[in-house]
């Protein structure tokens, strides 16, 4: 899968997704809770989906940050030497 692939199953997981605000009721179970009125089944799939891939999605995309960060600042640096 390239980079642009994952990007794309990143954003239609968050675009399905219930919106927020969510919460976290803070008890000794790992459950979300969604604020609001959750309509159909479908819906609780779809953020089921976007909970499960969260631990993975989220230090991936921070990964590709700090890697574009840090090619931008070789970019200007490189710039300034000539």
């Amino acid at each position: 899968m390239t980079d642009q692939q994952r990007i794309e199953e990143i954003a239609a997981r968050t675009k399905t997704a219930t919106a927020g605000p969510w919460q976290y009721d803070g008890d000794s179970c790992i459950r979300a809770h969604v604020i609001g009125i959750v309509h159909d089944e479908r819906m609780r799939f779809c953020d089921g989906r976007f909970i499960a891939h969260a631990r993975e999605d989220i230090p991936w995309l921070l990964d590709q940050l700090d890697q574009r960060d840090a090619e931008i600042k070789r970019l200007k640096e490189s710039l300034h030497e000539d």
